[in-house]
């Protein structure tokens, strides 16, 4: 069985997102994205649909035209 924590160890990166693979398994990847306040993520995409929890703060998240503010 594999575990991991979502609040252990954060770090941030100023000049970017900060990027954490917290578990991955053959059926699914976990992973923590930190950013400080007013941080942008450049447009990308992903293979497979996603799951987003914000546990501090908010962010602005967008899918192609629509925008919705996340909250903790």
């Amino acid at each position: 069985m594999q575990t991991g924590q979502f609040l252990s160890d954060v770090t941030f990166d100023s000049n970017r997102p900060k990027i954490d693979i917290i578990m991955e398994t053959p059926f699914s990847k976990e992973i923590r994205i930190s950013f400080v306040k007013n941080q942008l993520m450049k447009d990308h995409s992903a293979p497979l649909p996603i799951v987003v929890q914000v546990i501090q703060g908010q962010i602005d998240f967008g899918i192609e035209t629509e925008q919705v503010m996340l909250h903790a």
